[in-house]
């Protein structure tokens, strides 16, 4: 699994000239490709479902460290993608203030 959590915080870096779609959709098709190439998807579904006993634990933390760092690299391209844009509420002010 720490194979896995080193190849996806290496995808941010490989993403990095993308635009938002494109950085999502390569992390999406980069990531099943790995988890399929090697094998790791087998022992996702197995010791997802049924973990023995003694690993439950250290089974559950490593899954849950997967998921928090996808979920900061999604909201990190996301973030920096939105920061671009100039958000509804600001605008509303901006215009408001025109307008007087």
């Amino acid at each position: 699994m720490k194979n896995y959590l080193d190849f996806i915080r290496l995808q941010t870096l490989n993403t990095m000239d993308l635009t938002i779609e494109e950085k999502l959709y390569t992390l999406m098709k980069q990531t099943i490709k790995y988890l399929l190439d090697n094998d790791v998807v087998y022992f996702i579904i197995r010791y997802s479902m049924d973990p023995p006993e003694q690993f439950k634990d250290a089974i559950h933390r490593q899954f849950n460290q997967v998921d928090e760092e996808i979920t900061k690299i999604i909201h990190g391209i996301l973030k920096y993608e939105s920061s671009n844009y100039i958000e509804v509420n600001k605008m509303e002010v901006f215009l408001r203030g025109i307008l007087k």
